[in-house]
């Protein structure tokens, strides 16, 4: 799919520009303050911050987290992210992520990218009397130190797996995972932790998408999603339109600009139901042949006998 799925859709599905980001079907501009008619999937509502001195941040909410929106690539269904705790400091501040990001494929489907081995920053806040000497691969953020007996470090590891000889739930007070692209800036070496942290982190990570007509377990799913599917499946787009009572209810955008509550046509019959209806076909085919041959052939034994 590619970001011009929209294109012959009309004003119903528009493509639009957000700083240097392409927002387009499934993803779609959410206003500010009002609901309103919108092409693209629950959840995928993008807002777009404008200031006098800046084109626009595309900002996405996941489990009512901001992320900044860097990249949409709508040839691979990716998108990249950075969390908006980073994208909110400068370069000299300390670095810090305050929240996990929690997945929920069965209300918005992303899930990571199977192509890429992520790494994670774990943050360990606000730690009592760690182990001398810490274990290989953490790092203490200095910036972060709360007091004389407090203290927040870092490690990064592939998959989340915790450094061995740390028990952060012994020693601190709250963990936080922040999925990155890459480890290279941040190693034993590295003098400039808190650059390295800066640059890792604004990176950004990668998230995938589904579309809903290739999902394998709709029917399991919330009601709009299946709704969705089989909007897709007629060559559709799903949206929502409002109902004047002030929610809106799920509708299927089709390519002649019409709007219909479920799909846009009757759905291809699939292969199978296909396959026997051509044998079938076939099969009255020759029955009828044969007994046009039958008769014509009778026909004539006839007349010769008279």
């Amino acid at each position: 799919s590619n970001g011009n799925d929209g294109d012959s859709f009309g004003v119903n599905c528009p493509s639009q520009m957000c700083g240097d980001v392409n927002i387009s079907y499934p993803f779609w501009l959410q206003a500010d303050t009002t609901l309103n008619d919108h092409c693209g999937y629950p959840g995928f509502g993008v807002n777009c911050s404008r200031d006098a001195d800046a084109d626009g941040d595309a900002i996405l909410h996941i489990s009512n987290e901001a992320y900044s929106v860097t990249k949409i690539d709508y040839t691979r269904n990716a998108l990249t992210l950075v969390d908006m705790d980073v994208t909110s400091s400068s370069n000299g501040e300390c670095p810090r992520v305050l929240h996990n990001l929690t997945l929920d494929s069965h209300t918005v489907p992303l899930y990571y990218s199977h192509e890429l081995v992520y790494f994670n920053l774990n943050f360990y806040y606000n730690c009592t009397t760690p182990p001398v000497p810490l274990p290989s691969g953490i790092f203490r953020i200095d910036c972060l130190d709360f007091g004389v007996s407090k203290s927040s470090y870092v490690s990064i590891n592939p998959n989340s797996v915790e450094p061995v000889g740390f028990d952060w739930l012994k020693y601190c007070e709250k963990k936080v995972v922040a999925p990155v692209l890459t480890g290279r800036e941040i190693n034993n070496d590295d003098h400039d932790l808190i650059g390295g942290l800066h640059r890792t982190m604004n990176e950004g990570f990668l998230l995938n998408w589904q579309r809903m007509r290739d999902c394998d377990d709709c029917d399991h799913r919330e009601v709009t999603v299946r709704e969705c599917d089989n909007c897709e499946q007629s060559d559709g787009l799903c949206g929502y339109e409002d109902n004047m009572t002030g929610t809106q209810r799920f509708v299927c955008f089709c390519s002649d600009g019409s709007r219909k509550i479920d799909h846009c046509r009757v759905r291809k019959a699939n292969k199978g139901l296909k396959i026997v209806i051509g044998f079938a076909a076939a099969a009255v085919g020759i029955l009828f042949m044969c007994l046009i041959f039958f008769l014509y052939h009778r026909r004539n034994k006839k007349r010769y006998a008279a």
